[in-house]
């Protein structure tokens, strides 16, 4: 036997162990995502924008930067004058509030 036809032998088929271990590493990233506490510091507007959680008005976006691992989107409030960082990663997370406060121009 040669030794590439041992190799082929060796290797790992999909239905092996290593498979198996992450398929329930993505089941279980998967049921944490579902158990993590909604997101407080902002919320999504009816028409997509951002607002402040603490006044609840729109935020103006400023950019994106990366901290770490992580990009981050920096967001500016203009009633508060503070500037927010939001993880992109939690975006998607965002509730919806039905009545922002209007923007001060």
């Amino acid at each position: 036997m040669s030794y590439i036809t041992r190799r082929k032998r060796e290797r790992k088929s999909p239905t092996s162990n290593s498979h198996r271990i992450h398929k329930r590493h993505v089941e279980l990233r998967k049921k944490a995502e579902r158990d993590l506490p909604p997101v407080t510091m902002a919320y999504r507007s009816p028409k997509g924008g951002i607002l402040h959680g603490w006044c609840k008005t729109e935020l103006y976006y400023i950019g994106t930067r990366s901290a770490g691992l992580y990009a981050e989107a920096q967001f500016y409030c203009c009633f508060c004058k503070e500037q927010i960082f939001l993880p992109v990663i939690t975006i998607h997370r965002l509730l919806v509030w039905p009545e922002p406060r209007p923007r001060l121009r």
